[in-house]
C-alpha cells in the first residue's frame, strides 16, 4: 500500500539572439508506504494440502528499509542555433535521493522481533547528490543545410545588400562533408562530476543497489545520426 505524490515544472523560454534556456524540475515524495506481512499456518485446502495463509499485520515502512521517502532529478540547459541549422547545447543535471533505512530495520518499532544493528539500533543510509555536465552540437538536417535562401536574405534569415542580395547562392550546395554530417548530434558529457561514492548501507553491497551505484565519476562521447 504506497501513497505519494509526484510533481514537477519545466519553463522553456523563446529563442533570443543570445541563445534559449531550459529548465526542468521533477519530484517524488512518498509518505506513507505499508506492508502487511503474512504467514503460513496448518490448514487442508483442495490442491494444496495442509496450507493456510493467516495476515499477522501491517507494519508500516515509511522513510525505511531501503525506500527514500524524496527523490529528485533538475536540469538546466543552454542552447543556441548556429550558422542557420546547427545548434549548440550545454547544461547540468542534478539528482537527489533522500536518506533511508537500511536492511536491518524494525519497521518503526511495529515488528519487534525483526533484526537490528548489534548495538540495537536501525542504521539510516545518508542522501546521496550527483552532478552530471553534458555538451553537445547538432548539425542539422541535410535538407535545411542545402535549401536555397529568399532572395534579399542569407540562409538564416538575415537581411543582405548588394551583389549578394542580387544573386543568391544556395547554402552548402556542393559541400560533401554536410550530407555526412547533415542529422548528426555529437554528444560529450561527464556524470557525477564530484566522483561522490553513494553512502554506507549495511547489506553484501555496501551501498543501496536499488538507488545508487559505485561507478563514479566516468565521461562518455556520443554520436547520433538521423536519416
Amino acid at each position: 500500500m504506497v501513497d505519494g505524490i509526484d510533481f514537477g515544472a519545466t519553463y522553456s523560454s523563446r529563442e533570443y539572439a543570445w541563445g534559449k534556456i531550459e529548465l526542468e524540475v521533477a519530484c517524488s515524495y512518498q509518505y506513507n508506504f505499508a506492508v502487511q506481512n503474512i504467514e503460513s499456518t496448518s490448514a487442508n485446502l483442495p490442491g494444496l494440502g495442509s496450507v493456510r495463509i493467516q495476515p499477522t499485520g501491517v507494519y508500516p515502512e515509511d522513510d525505511s528499509y531501503g525506500l527514500p521517502d524524496f527523490k529528485m532529478v533538475t536540469s538546466l540547459f543552454y542552447s543556441k542555433a548556429l550558422f542557420g541549422v546547427g545548434r549548440f547545447r550545454a547544461g547540468l543535471t542534478l539528482s537527489y535521493i533522500d536518506s533511508e533505512h537500511d536492511y536491518l530495520d524494525n519497521f518503526k518499532g511495529t515488528n519487534p522481533s525483526a533484526l537490528l544493528e548489534p548495538n540495537g539500533t536501525v542504521h539510516r543510509v545518508g542522501s546521496w547528490t550527483a552532478l552530471d555536465l553534458q555538451v553537445s552540437y547538432s548539425f542539422g538536417r541535410i535538407d535545411d543545410l542545402g535549401r536555397m535562401p529568399l532572395p534579399g536574405y542569407s540562409a538564416d534569415g538575415k537581411r543582405q545588400l548588394g551583389e549578394s542580395a542580387i544573386l543568391p547562392r544556395p547554402d552548402g550546395r556542393g559541400s560533401q562533408w554536410k550530407n555526412w554530417f547533415g542529422g548528426v548530434t555529437l554528444t560529450f558529457g561527464i556524470n557525477n562530476l564530484e566522483d561522490s561514492q553513494p553512502p554506507f548501507s549495511d547489506n553484501m553491497f555496501g551501498y543501496d543497489e536499488t538507488t545508487a551505484n559505485p561507478i563514479g565519476r566516468y565521461f562518455y562521447l556520443e554520436l547520433e545520426k538521423k536519416f
